[in-house]
């Protein structure tokens, strides 16, 4: 690799020479090279590397069926690494299937608890942001996911960005056929607008549902959104990099 040392900056091919822009080294020079994709797909030293790679496609289109069944939702609350640290996360399900040879092991519903936990948002983690305490709840029979908290005080537990004055709790639900890559029900729910005082809360009691007896898995999300108000309107305060979401719970 080599840095360019002259006044140009460009970007993109010439031959097999690629330039290109490192955000902390500035522009950069690179060989093009490497393995070809044809010796991958045949070679047999590169077996292992295909079966690996299979098994990351799993990993990537388990990742993509739940963030798109929670899209609405991650427009405000996520960050830019959250689909490397889902298929990671992915990944390590796939390879805790305990069956299949390598290559061929899956995203099984027994093992998807293992998401729970997850903050669709690092750089604001749900906890860092609220440290009220509440209950998640997955009632299978009557598909109802319930949030409960009990009564709290905004300013000794929210920690909000600097601009904020008020806050809402979301909830979201979904029920996914992650085989047939489907979004089967979900749904979602907000409290009213509340102010980040020092006004004890009413207890908040939040629901949403799916199916009813599902056999497929269930997850529930639980985040916190901020704005401030103008002549009583109200403004979001940097939705991706404020507002936290967090799967809170897997019912397999």
């Amino acid at each position: 690799m080599a840095k360019q040392s002259n006044i140009f900056t460009s970007e993109g091919r010439v031959g097999k020479a690629s330039f290109y822009k490192h955000t902390k080294r500035g522009y950069l020079l690179r060989q093009k090279g490497g393995v070809s994709a044809a010796r991958i797909a045949t070679d047999p030293k590169f077996e292992n590397t295909r079966k690996n790679g299979y098994e990351f496609g799993r990993a990537g289109v388990a990742n993509r069926v739940l963030r798109e069944s929670f899209a609405n939702m991650l427009k405000n609350g996520s960050d830019g690494s959250l689909t490397q640290r889902l298929t990671r996360d992915f990944m390590t399900i796939v390879q805790n299937d305990p069956v299949r040879a390598f290559g061929e092991r899956l995203v099984l519903d027994q093992n998807l608890p293992f998401l729970e936990g997850f903050d669709f948002n690092a750089d604001a983690p749900f906890i860092t942001n609220m440290s009220a305490q509440f209950t998640a709840t997955i009632d299978r029979a009557t598909g109802h996911c319930t949030l409960a908290i009990p009564s709290f005080l905004p300013q000794a537990t929210i920690t909000e960005p600097s601009s904020a004055t008020h806050y809402k709790i979301v909830i979201g639900s979904a029920e996914i056929d992650f085989p047939n890559e489907a979004l089967v029900s979900g749904n979602q729910q907000a409290s009213a607008m509340l102010p980040i005082d020092n006004n004890p809360t009413a207890a908040l009691n939040l629901q949403v549902n799916v199916t009813p007896n599902s056999t497929l898995p269930l997850f529930m999300v639980v985040g916190i959104q901020y704005f401030f108000l103008v002549n009583n309107m109200p403004n979001a305060v940097n939705k991706g990099k404020s507002n936290a979401l967090k799967l809170v719970k897997v019912s397999v």
